[in-house]
């Protein structure tokens, strides 16, 4: 089980298997979540901008939840100033 106040990053080469290590603490974890893979062709266009939006959205569909898990996220330019890490 991953227990961490913090912001948890996974980084290796590419095609190492980290989507399915997020995968599988996602399914060890006991509480509900937020997830969304940044890969998916719909979110091309996704920006910083968006994720207001989308935290609303994710509310809206699911309820409160107080961890995110986001594959592929650095896609996103800007997501340092958002996620405060660098």
């Amino acid at each position: 089980m991953v227990e961490s106040p913090e912001i948890l990053v996974i980084s290796d080469i590419r095609r190492c298997g980290k989507s399915v290590l997020l995968q599988q603490i996602r399914s060890r974890q006991t509480e509900q979540d937020f997830y969304l893979n940044f890969d998916d062709e719909r979110l091309v266009n996704f920006t910083v901008n968006d994720f207001q939006t989308l935290y609303e959205a994710f509310i809206e569909l699911f309820g409160e939840q107080k961890t995110f898990y986001f594959n592929e996220i650095q896609s996103i330019i800007g997501r340092e100033r958002l996620l405060g890490t660098s």
